[in-house]
């Protein structure tokens, strides 16, 4: 019946996961199945790596299902080696000969089982089945939901047993599971990354400043050679951009070393292990972003603030008073420029604990 819907284009099935057991060979092993509806490979449309996937002829309408396996990439990895030619032989389950007819590419990791097999439609009531439904090009969810109601309600007479008195029609895509539960997540991982970055923005400007005070007679100088308050400004905040490009580069450098050690540390259901998680254009473009505007705003204060020396005041330095003098006020500029730095770490250091607290609570 969910075929006769307008929106629908095709609609395949799933049964179950249960483990198997391979009988012909001395030690048995422990095999993840599922069923799928004959129709599965070309409802998910991922071609087969070695021979193909399941065809609606493997399990013909009114009849059992052909003796056929599907493996996947990991199971024929480890069981049969990556061996090229393991298309037509055999593979013996709980007593019962399946002929491999394909092996599936390593993205594919549908309930993550081993293999796959062709399911038979019962008209049991009690045998309950996934419906895995794909929608024509141009239909919203919202008018999915519509169309699809009474034909759920009209299930619903069918087997009352299976379905609440009252029910609304929601259609969810494959991973709206996971965009579900990670939204939280991931807002709490960006705010904690934010302070982070607001945290060294502020270190570096209050180093530059500090530098910058101690290179005080030194820009002196060169505003007496002749440099323009333009010149010395944009000194300083190609230094502070050079910075900040470095440490974003170091940046980009050590996450592609860390991406494979961060997903092993992810929790085994947080993502669908069909996802390639990687560093993309995109994310490079933004990193390149954020690292040129950072370096903008931490050199913009020292960058203001020295461009225009004094230069009549630091150069003289006749006198022993105003040598002592000028030290003395460095010395507590810097003083002070050190206690605003270690207070600011510490607020902001707490306020992303806090995130990272909350993101760890998160089931």
């Amino acid at each position: 019946m969910l075929r006769q819907a307008k929106c629908v284009e095709s609609v395949a099935a799933s049964w179950g996961t249960w483990n198997l057991t391979t009988t012909d060979e001395e030690l048995p092993q422990d095999v993840p199945s599922v069923q799928l509806t004959g129709n599965a490979g070309i409802h998910f449309g991922v071609p087969a790596l070695l021979g193909r996937t399941l065809i609606p002829s493997d399990a013909p309408e009114g009849r059992d299902p052909e003796p056929v396996v599907v493996l996947s990439y990991l199971f024929w990895q480890r069981h049969f080696n990556s061996d090229p030619s393991v298309i037509g032989r055999t593979l013996q389950l709980v007593h019962k000969n399946y002929t491999i007819v394909g092996v599936l590419p390593s993205r594919f990791t549908w309930n993550d089982a081993d293999v796959y097999l062709p399911l038979k439609i019962a008209s049991d009531p009690s045998i309950t089945l996934a419906p895995l439904i794909r929608l024509k090009p141009g239909v919203t969810r919202a008018a999915a939901n519509t169309e699809l109601q009474p034909l759920i309600e009209q299930f619903s007479k069918q087997a009352p047993s299976h379905y609440p008195k009252k029910f609304r029609v929601r259609v969810k895509g494959i991973n709206d599971q996971y965009v579900e539960h990670l939204g939280q997540s991931l807002f709490l991982i960006f705010g904690a990354v934010g302070l982070l970055l607001f945290i060294g923005c502020a270190n570096v400007s209050i180093l530059l400043l500090a530098r910058g005070t101690a290179r005080q007679h030194e820009l002196a100088v060169r505003s007496a050679i002749g440099a323009s308050r333009g010149r010395i400004y944009r000194q300083l905040l190609t230094e502070a951009l050079a910075l900040s490009l470095l440490g974003a580069l170091a940046g980009v450098g050590l996450a592609y070393r860390l991406i494979p050690l961060l997903i092993r540390w992810l929790p085994e259901f947080s993502f669908p292990h069909e996802v390639a998680i990687s560093i993309n254009l995109p994310v490079l473009a933004f990193s390149s972003a954020v690292a040129i505007l950072t370096g903008v705003l931490s050199g913009l204060a020292p960058a203001i603030q020295f461009s225009r020396p004094q230069v009549a005041q630091l150069m003289q330095a006749g006198s022993r008073r105003t040598t002592e003098g000028a030290h003395a006020h460095g010395k507590r500029m810097h003083g002070v420029l050190v206690a605003g730095q270690i207070a600011l770490t510490l607020l902001l250091l707490t306020s992303a604990t806090a995130s990272v607290n909350g993101f760890v609570r998160l089931d």
